[in-house]
Formats: structure tokens, C-alpha cells, sequence
């Protein structure tokens, strides 16, 4: 089975708007943007290998990569209706902030998003900072 490999770049082309007077806004490089989902499931709890899933995202042209905040999995063990879900207590997930400090170290320009964040078992002012410190060193 072979794979179909297209570069990112074939997706976006510059496109420039003009609207007419008294709007007379222009749009520049107007193009879908592309990221992945870091495979919490599937990764494991290697420094290596999350390191080069990450390098792997950004050298395939990705925009974006989005971590879900999971505090804890999900037991599935005598629950009624039994839950089915793709992940149980087993599963590591990586604490979002944090990963996204380690993935900033070793990329260089792919940029960070969190899919979910659990506020309410956090100190909203504490996130806003971890996500503005984040921000800051990963220039």
C-alpha cells in the first residue's frame, strides 16, 4: 500500500482581496491551516519519542499542534452502562502546559493549541500566566 505524500505548501496559495470603497480592506495569503493532535494514547511517556513527533509534525509543514487536557483516564472497570471509550485510567496524558514548554524547546516554529482545558480544577489566573509564559519562550 503505497502512501500519498502532498507538501503543505500546494494547499495555500496568496490571495489577494480588494473590496471595493469606502472597505478598500486587502487580504493577504488566505490559505487553510493544517495541524495534528498529539497522540496522548499512543505516545507513551518517552521524552524522544514525543520530541520527535513533534519535529516530524513541523518538518511535515503542520500549522498547529493541539494537546487535550485530561486530568485523569477513565476507569472502565465495573461501570454501568459500561463506558467504551478509546482510553482508560492507563492512559498517559501529558499535563498540557507543561508538554507544551518541552515541545516549544524542540521546535521552532509550530505553534501550540489546547483542544480542551479543564478550567475549573485550575486557578484561571495561573493558566492565563503558564500560557503567557509559554508564549513568551517559545519565540
Amino acid at each position: 500500500m503505497g502512501v500519498l505524500s502532498v507538501p503543505l505548501n500546494l494547499i495555500c496559495k496568496p490571495l489577494t482581496i480588494q473590496l471595493p470603497s469606502p472597505l478598500n480592506i486587502e487580504i493577504q495569503d488566505l490559505c487553510m491551516r493544517i495541524g495534528c493532535t498529539f497522540p496522548h494514547g499512543d505516545i507513551g511517556n518517552d521524552p524522544a519519542a514525543i520530541r520527535d513527533f513533534a519535529q516530524a509534525a513541523e518538518s511535515l509543514g503542520y500549522s498547529h499542534i493541539i494537546i487535550y487536557d485530561h486530568v485523569l483516564g477513565a476507569v472502565h472497570e465495573d461501570r454501568n452502562p459500561p463506558l467504551t471509550g478509546p482510553y482508560t485510567e492507563l492512559t498517559p496524558f501529558h499535563e498540557p502546559f507543561v508538554t507544551f514548554g518541552f515541545l516549544a524547546a524542540v521546535t521552532t516554529r509550530i505553534e501550540l493549541s489546547t483542544g480542551v482545558v479543564i478550567l475549573p480544577q485550575r486557578q484561571a489566573v495561573l493558566v492565563a500566566k503558564q500560557a503567557a509564559e509559554v508564549d513568551i519562550l517559545s519565540r
